[in-house]
């Protein structure tokens, strides 16, 4: 099985044979952004943004899993082939000071 990071930093997937680390693959897709004007707050605008279509997903590929934000994995749960990285309470790997290092687990819509 082939993984491809399809996100913009490193994923981590710590297990009990150590780290295990999948690099950015370059390619980031995401989904679209449709900002509406909603009101102000006090003197700070306020919009409203809804979620478009998925853009830069790469096609299925036989033995190839997709690692992608959890967004992008929601929007198309046709798709087998795409996995986010798990960042549960159960599943977060922190270091000393608090900050994500890595997860223990991929999770699926």
């Amino acid at each position: 099985m082939k993984i491809i990071n399809c996100t913009p930093h490193p994923v981590v997937v710590v297990g009990e044979q150590g780290k295990t680390v999948f690099e950015p693959s370059g390619n980031v897709p995401r989904l679209e952004t449709n900002t509406q004007k909603a009101g102000w707050i006090d003197d700070i605008p306020l919009v409203r943004n809804t979620l478009g279509e998925v853009v830069g997903l790469p096609e299925p590929a036989d033995g190839v899993v997709y690692i992608v934000s959890f967004l992008v994995c929601q929007a198309c749960p046709d798709r087998a082939d795409l996995v986010a990285p798990d960042t549960t309470p159960e599943s977060v790997v922190r270091d000393e000071n608090g900050r994500i290092v890595g997860v223990r687990r991929f999770q699926k819509v």
